[in-house]
């Protein structure tokens, strides 16, 4: 499939809460592997207080297998779902393109 060489670029932001580690990783190599390398901007991980001791663990070996600068951290806590999306859409910056992806 072919795109614009115009089109803007866009930023992903995936909020989740003791999501399954495997699962954010497929999702984030889907997002990768799937978005022409120009369209996608960064992916923006925003975990609203996971207590889920695996998920903090696990960041430290995956994140460098990930290209740099695609993939931000942002962690929070607990302010559901809502607070989640407006902080994750503040950290895209101004004038860019927002997909949103709640796991």
């Amino acid at each position: 499939m072919e795109y614009d060489k115009d089109l803007p670029d866009a930023s992903i932001v995936i909020i989740y809460t003791n999501e399954a580690f495997s699962s954010l990783v497929r999702t984030i190599h889907s997002a990768i592997n799937k978005c022409p390398p120009h369209l996608l901007r960064e992916i923006i991980l925003v975990d609203d207080f996971s207590d889920n001791e695996s998920l903090r663990e696990n960041w430290s070996g995956t994140l460098p297998q990930i290209p740099e600068g695609k993939v931000r951290l942002v962690k929070l806590l607990r302010v559901r779902i809502i607070r989640a999306r407006m902080i994750g859409l503040i950290g895209c910056g101004k004038g860019h393109r927002v997909l949103r992806c709640s796991l």
